[in-house]
């Protein structure tokens, strides 16, 4: 190519951006509405694709979860429990005999 065209091409569209004293205003709104159409394109796009994603979790298409995972219940050893209870039982009786009266152990500072 020769080196005038390719300065004509350059010219053509470098001169978008270039501000100047003629059409200052026309060229600031055209920068706007170029802003404005990417956010409204980039906006419907999220749009549909939060309508997509809504749509497929709606179905039940999304996010599968494996249902071959084993469920186990462990129940309770009623012997232990026993042994549990009857622990507590002591120890109830252990605090209500110290509420009740004083401590059996001689005064050191006698």
């Amino acid at each position: 190519m020769d080196l005038e065209k390719i300065k004509q091409i350059l010219k053509k569209y470098l001169s978008f951006f270039k501000f100047g004293k003629k059409h200052t205003h026309a060229k600031i709104y055209h920068h706007w509405e170029i802003i404005l159409i990417s956010f409204l394109i980039l906006n419907i796009f999220v749009l549909g694709f939060s309508v997509y994603i809504f749509l497929k979790i709606n179905e039940g298409g999304i996010f599968l979860v494996e249902q071959s995972q084993e469920v186990r219940v462990d129940t309770i050893d009623r012997g232990a429990l026993k042994e549990l209870i009857e622990s507590f039982n002591i120890k109830e009786a252990l605090f209500e005999d110290r509420t009740t009266s004083a401590p059996k152990l001689p005064n050191p500072s006698r």
